[in-house]
């Protein structure tokens, strides 16, 4: 990720869809839910990219080894 771009949340273990239509965004780390990427909104309270991005893993894959 190149330092002056957000986090992309849709690739986040934290990002969920939320069920409010007028909040369809939310983040399961910070407790929030928003019309833009949650990624967004910390970096415009903080000034500092998200600091909790995680890769989500493809479905199927295990991060435990066989």
């Amino acid at each position: 990720m190149a330092a002056n771009r957000y986090p992309n949340c849709l690739e986040c273990k934290f990002f969920k869809v939320s069920w409010d239509a007028a909040f369809p965004r939310s983040c399961t780390q910070f407790g929030i839910k928003c019309r833009a990427l949650p990624s967004v909104e910390v970096f415009n309270a903080t000034k500092q990219h998200c600091p909790s991005f995680v890769v989500r893993l493809p479905a199927g894959s295990s991060s435990a080894p066989r």
